[in-house]
């Protein structure tokens, strides 16, 4: 259940079904959807899991990146409209700490501004932001 404030303090709520494949079994612990936007009509709304799910491969290293699924699903026919593929960077630990989407539903562009974070001993936090397109 999604609820949602107006300006004016009234709650809202919505159902949203969890995307296929954001099942417990394929869900790293305490790493499954850790951020949620809606476009700015509130018709969309994007999420994504901190790290890759278990059948998306590895967490990324030092050495080599992860890949995520950012979700795109229209909240008021609650199905997924389209899956787009996020690359992480490289980085120990490195996750996807945020979302903001920038444009509306149906606009030419739909892009999702993205914030990832990592920290390490030797190079404390590490902070990347990215815009991703996400096509209709």
């Amino acid at each position: 259940m999604i609820a949602s404030l107006t300006r004016e303090g009234r709650a809202t709520f919505n159902a949203v079904t969890l995307p296929p494949g954001f099942g417990a079994n394929n869900v790293r612990h305490n790493k499954q959807l850790e951020s949620l936007t809606c476009d700015p009509d509130g018709k969309l709304m994007y999420t994504a899991p901190e790290e890759p799910l278990l059948s998306d491969g590895p967490i990324p290293t030092i050495a080599d990146g992860g890949s995520l699924r950012l979700e795109a699903i229209d909240v008021q026919q609650n199905f997924v409209r389209r899956t787009v593929r996020y690359d992480l960077e490289p980085g120990e630990g490195n996750g996807l700490a945020d979302l903001e989407a920038l444009d509306r539903d149906g606009a030419p562009r739909q892009r999702v501004l993205t914030l990832e974070r990592a920290w390490t001993r030797a190079l404390g936090n590490t902070i990347r932001t990215s815009s991703v397109q996400c096509y209709k």
